[in-house]
């Protein structure tokens, strides 16, 4: 994988709730039969004891399914996460208490999409699966604040 290939993407939420009840709803990762069910952009479409099988739709209307494997967790602060499918790479939730007050959320996601249509028109629609990702991560925060209120 050359540094051309990988999309190292970078989300910061805000969340005014208390570091404890965000940690419980990402801690949903290592066992719920669906840890996403407040976030309406992601399906869980599987789960084994060793994976996570998820599909998100993009509001450009293509489809990603990949699967979330290898969970790793530092209660309460951070969850690593590596991914396998349509999206190849690994993922990082770090939650740290936000000097305003509530949660800041950082979530990295450094991965390759791996769907062939994807690589051959990637040089031309790059931008538009960056802003498409930002979207969904959008969506993410405004479900989980809505999902703590």
């Amino acid at each position: 994988m050359s540094a051309d290939d990988r999309y190292v993407l970078v989300s910061v939420w805000r969340v005014g709730a208390p570091l404890a009840d965000v940690w419980a709803v990402f801690e949903q990762l290592v066992d719920a039969p669906d840890p996403f069910v407040w976030w309406p952009d992601l399906e869980v479409r599987s789960r084994s004891e060793e994976a996570l099988h998820v599909m998100t739709r993009s509001h450009l209307g293509y489809r990603l399914r990949f699967r979330l494997h290898a969970l790793r967790t530092e209660p309460p602060h951070t969850i690593t996460v590596e991914s396998t499918g349509d999206l190849t790479g690994t993922g990082r939730i770090a939650l740290t208490t936000d000097p305003g007050g509530g949660t800041r959320v950082h979530i990295d996601w450094i991965v390759t999409a791996d769907r062939p249509w994807m690589q051959w028109s990637r040089p031309v629609l790059r931008p538009l699966f960056v802003a498409s990702h930002r979207y969904v991560m959008r969506r993410g925060e405004h479900a989980l604040r809505d999902w703590l209120a």
